[in-house]
């Protein structure tokens, strides 16, 4: 918690240096946070895993091809039995009729994965605001009772 305030002091003395408002420091400091980032790469790559999966139900299309130069004319009983030049293409497409639900479980796994990440980002994105939340309330309510201590708190903001 103690490294979660010092984090949004430096955001909130960094953003009064660049002219921004509170919304604007909190928005730049979530996005620039390396837990924040770090969530967000993982999700993007359990985008793909979802995409990945789906694509698991689409066939499978290979290709391929070779040459082969033979020495002398092929030969069959004395006569020639083709060319010296050979060219091979072989196309191929496989589509999986029932893999026992693997698919299906594979594509699951990585929709709750994804899920999952979301959940987190949000949780990190809340855990990183709540002591701008807190300290803007604090003042809010030392502005109410006119109390003298809401002027340490709107420099608190205003860092």
């Amino acid at each position: 918690m103690r490294k979660i305030t010092w984090a949004v002091a430096v955001v909130l003395w960094s953003a009064a240096a660049w002219g921004m408002d509170m919304e604007e420091a909190v928005r730049a400091g979530l996005a620039a946070h390396p837990s924040i980032q770090a969530v967000r790469e993982a999700l993007e790559g359990a985008a793909f895993g979802v995409r990945a999966a789906r694509g698991a139900f689409g066939p499978a299309v290979s290709v391929e091809y070779g040459y082969n130069r033979l020495d002398e004319t092929p030969q069959l009983l004395g006569y020639p039995a083709g060319t010296r030049d050979n060219w091979q293409l072989t196309l191929r497409v496989d589509q999986p009729l029932f893999t026992g639900f693997a698919l299906l479980s594979n594509l699951e796994k990585a929709k709750l994965q994804e899920a999952e990440l979301r959940s987190r980002l949000e949780h990190a994105r809340e855990q990183l605001a709540q002591p701008l939340h807190i300290v803007s309330a604090l003042r809010e309510r030392l502005e109410k009772r006119a109390s003298p201590y809401a002027a340490v708190f709107a420099a608190l903001e205003a860092l």
